[in-house]
């Protein structure tokens, strides 16, 4: 393969000449002139404005893609560029239209084979003023005489602005092709198949790709020695394969989710970080020429409007990328981005940044008080790392509430009492005695429903069946229970009665304990009169924060309203079975918080009571002040 760089001038002459060819003809095997028109974002208006643009910034030298021919009977075969090529030739019908020049550099340099009885051109600027185009059936039809319209309505614009012959002038001179000639006896469908299969589906984050790697790349190297086709590629190789890194990390699902509150989109959530130029930066009289031209512009369609919205993220890099610096800058942005999130999300040595930042994006918004999850990313990136962690602690410590004594009330249960909410988050994202290492679960925790759950059961039921995995601790516990009850009953019978009814109080309390063991291990329900010593006294309010926990949706339905001894059996099942269970929801169902000299949790792990749960504020009260006082 050979390549050759052209100006648009001479790609319609001295490229045809030199070879001796007539012209460039498309084979049959090509799809049909597909561009589109409907909106400014469509390819026939940005070749138009991007040329526009290349022209007012009076940019030495502007290069559209390249094209892919090779020789065939006296004629320029065109395997790839065919859709540039039709719309090069249209500019200029028009150009000759508009202005009545009889000079043409494209006449019959263009043919198609399926048009091979007349000149499509012609016809084109015989009927694109005067037809309705929904009455055309033919599709390449229908969209040639579109896109004439499109670039008349343009070219129009710029007659009446007096730019319109120094616009065709740059594009005649200074916009440029390379010119890719393959072997007289590769085969043309072959390679047609080879650079058209496998297409990537045209998402934001694709479109982007492809304009900044093509726009970013140096034509002209820094010793201005004009680069090769295949120097090109390699420069656009090296910065693929970083994007790809960037894509292939933001996109998992836990990372995306943890910035992003969702597990999808990854990078086009990154990108729409980056940081754009203004459209204000373009001069008054570019942007009155785009915004006159874009209205003269009305979408064909509702679908294709659709897609536009579907694509406006791409749009907005489109319409202020259009220059190397720029593209450069931007790629800039995307790997300082991409650099300051690895730092965050993969630092296993230290993970404080890491849950700080995760509090913020995940905690509840507090009444006057919540935290934009746009704003913390934004500072992440922008500011250093002493100017963040300030900014950290100005919005983590607003969004920690403070429990005292006198302010108990404010943390009483309620199914939306968001300061409750955050205070038992923070107990879990900043435990106690936590390494340096410890990361909390935010995945887990945003994904899985997360609710309040009673330590002593809300509403203790008449009757309750225990559950499978608390069955050995609650026989055990039964067994000396009933043990006790009877010794207690033997010895007041004894002083008593001396003695007389032992027997039958033995064989009563016998009966009655096997039946309530025998209920137990065959899943029957049990009346909870008979089970009392597992609930304890009812506590005087077990609405009270003392008595709170977080628990995910499914560990919190399988809780149930069981006592506190088979709670925390279940609890532990459920971690093995993969459940995310916090660190300080394990904690206090197990009492293994750090007591204060005032308030001693018991030491009985089979009930929790009113002693318990004011152990527990107690430790809430002195915790929460250890937390804040650490930001």
């Amino acid at each position: 393969m050979s390549e050759f760089i052209y100006n648009i001038n001479e790609i319609f002459d001295k490229a045809l000449k030199d070879r001796q060819i007539q012209c460039y003809y498309i084979p049959p095997y090509q799809r049909g002139y597909k561009w589109d028109s409907s909106s400014i974002y469509d390819q026939v208006p940005q070749m138009l404005l991007d040329v526009f643009y290349a022209y007012e910034q009076k940019t030495e030298e502007y290069y559209l893609q390249y094209i892919t021919v090779k020789k065939k009977n006296g004629k320029f075969e065109v395997i790839d560029g065919q859709q540039r090529l039709t719309t090069l030739s249209l500019f200029f019908y028009c150009y000759n239209n508009i202005s009545q020049s009889n000079s043409n550099i494209v006449l019959n340099k263009v043919s198609y084979d399926r048009y091979s009885s007349m000149n499509v051109f012609e016809w084109v600027m015989d009927n694109f003023q005067n037809t309705d185009l929904s009455k055309e059936k033919s599709q390449d039809k229908y969209y040639l005489l579109k896109a004439a319209q499109c670039i008349y309505k343009f070219f129009e614009i710029l007659q009446t602005e007096g730019k319109l012959p120094d616009y065709i002038t740059y594009l005649s001179n200074q916009v440029k092709i390379i010119l890719n000639e393959e072997s007289e006896f590769v085969d043309s469908e072959s390679t047609f198949a080879n650079l058209n299969d496998n297409k990537v589906p045209l998402t934001n984050a694709y479109l982007i790709k492809g304009l900044l790697l093509t726009l970013s790349t140096k034509y002209v190297s820094s010793a201005s020695r004009r680069q090769t086709y295949k120097e090109i590629l390699d420069q656009r190789a090296i910065m693929g394969r970083m994007w790809d890194e960037i894509q292939s990390w933001i996109q998992q699902p836990r990372v995306t989710h943890y910035f992003f509150g969702h597990t999808d989109y990854g990078m086009e959530r990154l990108l729409t970080l980056v940081d754009l130029p203004s459209r204000s930066s373009t001069n008054a009289s570019i942007s009155n020429i785009v915004l006159n031209f874009s209205n003269k512009l009305v979408s064909a369609n509702s679908s294709n409007q659709n897609l536009h919205d579907e694509l406006e993220l791409f749009n907005r890099f489109n319409e202020v990328v259009k220059d190397e610096k720029t593209a450069n800058d931007v790629l800039s942005q995307i790997k300082h981005i991409y650099y300051r999130f690895r730092d965050v999300y993969d630092n296993i040595d230290d993970s404080s940044l890491y849950n700080k930042i995760g509090y913020l994006l995940f905690a509840k918004p507090l009444k006057r008080y919540s935290v934009k999850r746009l704003d913390v990313l934004q500072n992440l990136i922008q500011k250093n790392r002493n100017d963040f962690n300030n900014f950290l602690k100005s919005k983590l410590l607003p969004l920690i509430p403070v429990i005292d004594r006198s302010h108990i009330g404010d943390f009483r249960y309620d199914s939306s009492n968001s300061k409750l909410t955050n205070l038992l988050l923070a107990f879990s994202v900043f435990p106690e005695g936590a390494r340096p290492t410890y990361r909390f679960d935010f995945y887990q925790y945003d994904e899985e429903s997360w609710s309040f759950e009673h330590i002593y059961p809300q509403n203790p039921p008449k009757k309750v069946t225990i559950a499978h995995e608390a069955k050995p601790i609650v026989l055990t516990a039964l067994k000396t229970y009933w043990k006790d009850k009877l010794e207690k009953e033997l010895n007041k019978s004894k002083k008593s009665f001396a003695g007389m009814l032992i027997p039958l109080i033995r064989s009563s309390f016998f009966d009655e304990y096997i039946d309530v063991k025998n209920k137990v291990r065959n899943d029957k329900a049990i009346d909870v009169d008979k089970l009392e010593f597992l609930y304890a006294k009812k506590l005087k309010d077990e609405h009270s924060c003392g008595n709170m926990a977080l628990m995910s949706g499914g560990a919190n339905s399988a809780l149930s309203n069981n006592p506190y001894i088979a709670k925390r059996i279940i609890l532990n099942k459920k971690e093995m079975e993969g459940y995310f269970i916090p660190i300080h929801t394990k904690t206090i169902f197990h009492k293994a918080l750090s007591s204060s000299q005032k308030q001693q949790f018991n030491q009985d792990l089979t009930i929790w009571d009113d002693n318990d749960v004011a152990a527990h504020i107690d430790w809430m009260i002195k915790r929460n002040t250890e937390i804040r006082n650490s930001l």
